[in-house]
């Protein structure tokens, strides 16, 4: 599973599927135009749990194992990765913020061209 299961019950309620429908079922074009909705659908922060219990962590996956281009794993074809799922550490005060969000936006846009 790629998505957390309440993530995949509401695309798939959203794209008028059962629970059970495989992928292979779905035609390109369709499968395609659900990839679109699902890298577009906006997600809206509601706050954080403040300063006192913010964190940075280090280890994951080595950089050498991606393809900086697309963050597409080298190892597996199809499996993206972005932010702190990476062996990347920066200092505090937004980098390993912005590392997430730049990421995350490669990987978005190489997964949007499937």
């Amino acid at each position: 599973m790629y998505l957390p299961a309440k993530v995949t019950d509401f695309f798939m309620k959203q794209w008028g599927l059962s629970d059970d429908t495989p992928c292979t079922s779905i035609d390109h074009k369709t499968f395609r135009s659900h990839l679109k909705t699902l890298s577009a659908y906006p997600v809206k922060s509601i706050g954080t749990k403040g300063f006192k219990d913010a964190q940075a962590c280090f280890g994951g996956v080595k950089l050498s194992e991606i393809n900086p281009d697309t963050m597409e794993s080298k190892k597996i074809p199809g499996v993206y990765f972005a932010g702190e799922i990476l062996d990347v550490v920066g200092p505090c005060g937004g980098y390993n913020l912005h590392w997430a969000f730049a990421t995350g936006f490669i990987a978005g846009q190489a997964i949007a061209q499937i």
